[in-house]
């Protein structure tokens, strides 16, 4: 039976990264989120190459409503990612909390 469910504490993206980025530190960053305190909260997470020169961090990420909402968590990342590795984070795309999941 299929069914579609509205999912407004669930946050799903791609960080975007220029291919002068080594896969081994997208990996390495990956591994970091998930073995760090918020690794529970990563449902998901992959590298996938996203354009002619672009890789990609895909993710799924459970949002605590009461503590941070999509925008505090964007902005939280978007920062580390900054300060980590500066002009090679090209961009985004994250879901601004309306997301239905079909199964």
């Amino acid at each position: 039976m299929n069914t579609t469910q509205r999912h407004p504490n669930l946050a799903i993206g791609i960080w975007k990264f220029e291919d002068t980025v080594a896969r081994e530190d997208l990996i390495k960053l990956a591994e970091e989120w998930r073995d760090g305190p918020e690794g529970v909260n990563y449902e998901i997470l992959c590298i996938r190459k996203c354009s002619r020169n672009q890789f990609g961090l895909c993710f799924h990420y459970r949002l605590h409503l009461h503590e941070e909402n999509h925008t505090q968590y964007l902005r939280r990342t978007t920062d580390l990612l900054k300060r980590r590795f500066g002009n090679q984070l090209v961009g985004w795309d994250i879901s601004s909390g309306d997301i239905w999941v079909i199964v």
